[in-house]
């Protein structure tokens, strides 16, 4: 079943669609699916892609933590 799409205009600020545009090409995507994609993950519960690399990168920083610890509490 095709979705149903409504065309809408609007402006924003230069810079802001220059970072869309390079993002849309990084995840090769066109322009309007990488709006779609960002407005609907703002819109659901779903965690952003941004966010899941902020947890990613707290979790292995955690993980080094624990491992350091771990290595100088056997070697007491």
């Amino acid at each position: 079943m095709a979705k149903d799409y409504s065309q809408v205009n609007f402006r924003i600020p230069t810079k802001l669609k220059e970072d869309l545009e390079q993002k849309a090409k990084e995840n090769e995507r066109s322009l309007t699916a990488e709006i779609v994609v960002r407005l609907e993950e703002s819109l659901s519960s779903k965690i952003s892609s941004e966010e899941a690399i902020m947890w990613k990168e707290e979790a292995e920083a955690l993980t080094a933590e624990l491992r350091d610890m771990l290595i100088k509490y056997r070697h007491r």
